[in-house]
């Protein structure tokens, strides 16, 4: 009773802390968008990328304290949301004549490099969400880079792309749960699948015009069955719920075209269709929640 009451104040005090240090960068975000004109460069510099290097000294003092280790994480989360923002107004002020492109990949390349180096040092969950959010906007970064002169030689580039991100993130939180770090798996889990199969959707969708590929139209029936398939055996929650509210789309999809071969009947009969698959997919997932949950148990 009492580690369950302890455990709770401890989830408390990690809330208030985060919702402290997000409206403390919302703070600092504001103050400088909205006097940006009489700010001098040394302000403007010293506000961002400076407040983001005392941030994160605050945060490693907190947790050599060993008493704080909320603070310290709310910090190093005000520290890593700060860091790009600072990088990019130093840029700015700097007059440096790059690029978009140019500048995204020095801006989230070096934020990444700080990341990691303090995940390498102190393996702390914080550290490792901002490893992944700078290194999957390096990527997209990368990318852009790369193919901003051809971009008119790549067709749904950026689609690709984000089912790649997507891919990614589901065998990150698949390594992190096999290695006994589940904290962002859960997470990983519902983003990769996320991103999978909106993309993979939008692709095939006849809803989305100049988007429609009949490939894309297969592989994504395919994915949502695998998003099924693997709920129980990644005990994912997430993949279970993509699922079935992809399912429903892509159901919904598919029977718009058919509504002219019926005629005035066509909404009626599709409407009473679709009634009676919501409510299969209702008791599939209500079955394959309860057989996650069973295994979870045990």
């Amino acid at each position: 009773m009492t580690q369950d009451s302890s455990a709770n104040d401890s989830r408390i005090l990690k809330i208030f802390n985060y919702v402290g240090g997000t409206l403390i960068f919302l703070g600092i975000a504001y103050f400088i968008a909205n006097n940006w004109s009489i700010l001098n460069n040394f302000t403007r510099i010293f506000t961002t990328l400076g407040s983001a290097i005392a941030a994160f000294m605050a945060g490693a003092l907190f947790h050599a304290s060993h008493k704080y280790e909320s603070a310290a994480s709310a910090f190093f989360m005000i520290s890593g949301l700060l860091l790009p923002i600072g990088l990019g107004v130093t840029l700015i002020v700097s007059n440096v004549s790059w690029g978009p492109e140019e500048a995204n990949l020095l801006i989230f390349g070096i934020s990444l490099a700080a990341f990691m180096l303090a995940l390498f040092y102190s393996p702390r969950a914080v550290f490792l969400l901002f490893t992944i959010i700078f290194a999957s906007l390096f990527y997209l970064s990368l990318i852009s880079f790369l193919t901003s002169e051809y971009t008119f030689y790549y067709d749904h580039l950026l689609d690709y792309e984000v089912i790649a991100l997507g891919s990614g993130y589901i065998f990150l939180g698949y390594y992190l749960d096999s290695n006994n770090l589940p904290a962002l798996s859960g997470p990983l889990y519902f983003f990769g699948g996320l991103f999978v199969l909106f993309e993979s959707f939008t692709m095939g969708s006849n809803f989305f015009i100049g988007y429609n590929q009949p490939r894309w139209e297969i592989v994504t029936g395919i994915l949502i069955i695998l998003s099924f398939a693997f709920s129980v055996p990644l005990k994912s929650k997430s993949f279970l719920y993509l699922g079935a509210i992809f399912l429903i789309l892509y159901i919904g999809d598919i029977s718009s075209r058919f509504i002219e071969l019926f005629g005035d009947l066509g909404w009626s009969l599709i409407l009473v269709i679709m009634g009676l698959v919501l409510m299969l997919i209702g008791y599939l997932v209500f079955v394959i929640h309860k057989k996650i949950n069973r295994i979870k148990l045990d």
